[in-house]
């Protein structure tokens, strides 16, 4: 094992404030949640060594100005401010089992950077020993023959990078190990902003605050008063409190076949995989309620992550940098589903969360957050709160390799899969699944907190989502 601190220069200087947003995610984070785990695994052709890693980190950090950045408190506020003496914080660890990520992925989520002068990310590279060395029970489908696999996961605070973030910061790191590894020149860099915040870049004349905003913060605090009591929680009460709450994740992966199947099928019922998405987790969440008793429909309230690009000019689309909003919308699940029954929820799912788009809403939503939110303090009543606001999440990124290409053929080194999280054991969702197409093939996780849901119900829970999404693809009923 071993451990690196990577130095390389940058200027001393404040940049400025932190936005709502980025504010209300700084606050989370103070109370240990909101960390991103960024997980992606790598195959190369040639052994990369501890200096590859550490040149191509260093040459990621320099040219990715979010990577240098620390927040300090300058009178009574978060400012950004480059880092006086950046430096990498990485460690290499050797490995002899391609489940080991997993426990590195999940102890990313419990870091917190909250060092003054520090890196608001952490980088951990597991390295397979030996090709040999890898279990005749691994999953050969992740890895090019005779390769040299490995693991790379990221901790990141996520004030400074979105999911989308994430894939743009992959491409560039594949782009430097790739011609690092073998003494290539670094061709057609492209430049990174750090950028004012998502506030800030959203149409301004959306942004000016009407009485119609006033009354749905009015509507919203009113809302508050009568929580939501979930079914899944009365059928599933939250594990015993053992004093340390963390996040997990559930992994799970498509076949290329099976993911073309199913976006086929998305497109032949006139929904999206989302909304596909949507549906399967939904009715798995109330078969789970239902089993074993009379089958009941029930009402699922549901959020949603947004890339906040689609309302900006056209050249942030592939903008490093905190870009995210959240849209809400309750999905009716009937007591029964069948397979019909299945594309009308993924159809009407659809449909309600491009309404959300579309009318406003996704925008209104980030007006008043600072209403509803309005400082650290309301963040933490928030987070104490034991009442489940949602009962469950989605992140879809889309087609991770239009950000990301596969690269060429002969390129030294390829990334093969990814999984992304965010702590989230003190946000009031039960589930959060996420889904990314990556390299012609799905990968799924399902994220939970372990002071809400025990890992055996989890388990099953990711299994049942994605076994609704294959039984769709194919002519099954159920």
């Amino acid at each position: 094992m071993s451990a690196k601190r990577c130095h390389s220069p940058s200027t001393t200087r404040t940049l400025r404030s932190l936005g709502h947003y980025e504010n209300l995610l700084a606050a989370m984070h103070e109370c240990k949640n909101t960390t991103v785990a960024f997980t992606s695994w790598i195959n190369s052709k040639l052994f990369l060594s501890d200096d590859v890693w550490k040149t191509s980190l260093q040459l990621l950090q320099k040219n990715i100005p979010h990577l240098r950045l620390n927040i300090e408190w300058q009178d009574g506020k978060r400012y950004f401010k480059y880092m006086d003496d950046p430096y990498v914080d990485m460690e290499i660890v050797d490995v002899t089992s391609d489940d080991d990520w997993k426990m590195v992925h999940e102890d990313m989520m419990r870091v917190q950077f909250l060092k003054e002068n520090a890196p608001l990310w952490r980088v951990k590279i597991l390295r397979m020993l030996r090709p040999s060395d890898i279990s005749h029970n691994s999953d050969y489908r992740s890895y090019a023959l005779n390769g040299y696999p490995s693991f790379v996961v990221f901790g990141i605070h996520h004030v400074i990078l979105d999911g989308t973030s994430y894939i743009l910061m992959l491409k560039k790191l594949l782009q430097y190990l790739n011609a690092v590894s073998k003494d290539d020149p670094i061709e057609k860099d492209e430049v990174v902003t750090f950028h004012r915040n998502m506030e800030a870049l959203l149409p301004q004349d959306q942004m000016v605050f009407k009485w119609t905003d006033y009354y749905k913060v009015l509507k919203e605090r009113i809302h508050s008063l009568f929580p939501y009591h979930s079914p899944c929680m009365k059928r599933f009460p939250p594990p015993p409190n053992s004093g340390e709450e963390y996040t997990k994740t559930v992994a799970l992966e498509f076949t290329i076949s099976e993911t073309e199947r199913l976006i086929a099928k998305c497109k032949e019922h006139q929904t999206t995989v989302h909304g596909a998405l949507v549906a399967a987790a939904s009715i798995a969440l109330v078969n789970a309620i239902n089993a074993g008793a009379t089958p009941r429909p029930a009402d699922v309230p549901t959020s949603h992550a947004v890339n906040m690009r689609r309302f900006m000019p056209p050249e942030f689309q592939n903008a490093f940098g905190l870009f995210f909003g959240l849209t809400n919308i309750t999905v009716s699940v009937p007591a029964v589903a069948t397979y019909q029954s299945f594309w009308e929820l993924a159809k009407s799912s659809k449909h309600a969360l491009h309404a959300n788009l579309n009318n406003g809403n996704v925008i209104q939503g980030c007006k008043i957050r600072g209403h509803l939110l309005p400082d650290d303090n309301s963040v933490k009543g928030l987070l104490a709160s034991d009442q489940c606001k949602y009962d469950m999440g989605t992140s879809n990124i889309g087609d991770c390799d239009k950000h990301c290409p596969p690269g060429e053929a002969d390129d030294n080194v390829h990334a093969t899969r990814i999984v992304t999280s965010a702590a989230m054991q003190n946000l009031s969702k039960l589930f959060y699944h996420y889904l990314h197409k990556f390299r012609g093939r799905f990968c799924y996780n399902l994220d939970y907190g372990t002071n809400w849901v025990c890992e055996v119900n989890a388990i099953k829970q990711a299994e049942m989502t994605v076994e609704l999404m294959k039984m769709a693809a194919g002519e099954e009923k159920y």
